[in-house]
């Protein structure tokens, strides 16, 4: 909890870094909504995207939802299928986005992307601001209905 262990990535890192499957809950000040994540690896801080496509986002309130990942719009073709060069690399960064299941930095952790540079679920370094926008695979609204707010309480199981 954020109340108990402070607002800094480091301390979270150090708190789930052994902790398999974690469910994240994050307070919305803005609007009062409960968001949150379902990990399926243990948090840490890596160059390398990690996950799979166990995790999931979801919202508790206002109006319960969850998204699971599920890659519905892929071809299912190799990149060696496509006629011309530029349709495998667009088909490759498509790949790569849905690929992005577990994003820890230094300054954010976050779940899912899309084209334009946004995260299912995204939180700062010192988990005080988040941003949720649609993320390829898991075809999410945005958590709390807004895409920047200003988060309360986080809460880790």
């Amino acid at each position: 909890s954020t109340e108990v262990h402070g607002r800094t990535l480091e301390r979270f890192y150090r708190h789930v870094k052994n902790i398999k499957n974690t469910i994240m809950l994050a307070q919305v000040l803005d609007n009062d909504a409960i968001i949150g994540v379902f990990a399926s690896q243990a948090w840490r801080q890596s160059n390398q995207v990690y996950g799979d496509g166990e995790c999931f986002l979801f919202r508790l309130n206002p109006d319960a939802q969850c998204w699971k990942w599920k890659p519905d719009h892929m071809t299912g073709r190799s990149l060696d299928d496509h006629e011309d060069d530029e349709s495998s690399l667009e088909e490759n960064h498509k790949r790569s986005l849905l690929e992005q299941f577990m994003v820890g930095r230094e300054t954010f952790i976050s779940m899912g992307g899309n084209d334009g540079g946004g995260s299912g679920f995204r939180l700062n370094e010192d988990l005080t601001r988040g941003e949720s926008s649609t993320a390829h695979g898991f075809h999410n609204d945005p958590l709390p209905m807004i895409s920047n707010f200003d988060v309360g309480i986080i809460e880790v199981y």
